[in-house]
């Protein structure tokens, strides 16, 4: 039950996360840019954060419900159903495998959390994923730019998620 309970609430997060990003983020940036923002990816991308903040904390317990929110938001932004069913795999497992590749590499459990490893997995995870698109997609749809801006909006979005759950547990730490 407890694992059920985990991957609801991390499907929820996702998707909750991309209703930010659709409806505000997307929306400041492209205010901020112009018609120039059409051209770069997202400079800020929460569901990065809560993709490897997820991975790194319950590891392959919330794996389903991670898997299953990036095939509904993958629904929302790709036609093809194999498309869709390939780039959520990738996109979920490149998160696991950076966590992997760090723990094992810093002899790291999930209760040595810390910020560079945070950034480390995150940007890992964020090359990994960005790889796993040119493969899939062909080189025309990421190319230097957006493998800059993907990077630095899944670190920045991965940073922001990090600072919110410190907040909310020091709030949730005095009153308890």
């Amino acid at each position: 039950m407890q694992t059920f309970r985990l991957n609801f609430v991390f499907f929820s997060l996702y998707l909750l996360s991309w209703v930010i990003e659709y409806f505000i983020i997307f929306k400041v940036q492209n205010y901020l840019l112009g018609t120039i923002s059409l051209y770069f990816p997202m400079l800020i991308f929460i569901p990065h954060g809560i993709r490897v903040i997820g991975a790194m904390v319950y590891g392959p317990k919330i794996f389903l419900g991670l898997l299953t929110a990036h095939f509904v938001t993958g629904y929302f932004f790709l036609e093809d159903l194999t498309m869709i069913l390939i780039l959520s795999t990738l996109s979920a497992v490149a998160a696991y495998i950076a966590v992997y590749l760090v723990f094992k590499k810093f002899n790291l459990n999930s209760n040595d959390i810390v910020v560079n490893k945070i950034i480390l997995i995150a940007i890992i995870s964020s090359i990994l994923n960005s790889i796993f698109n040119i493969v899939i997609k062909g080189n025309e749809h990421v190319n230097f730019y957006n493998f800059i801006g993907y990077g630095v909006g899944d670190l920045i979005g991965t940073l922001i998620v990090f600072y919110v759950l410190i907040q909310f547990f020091k709030t949730m730490q005095y009153k308890i």
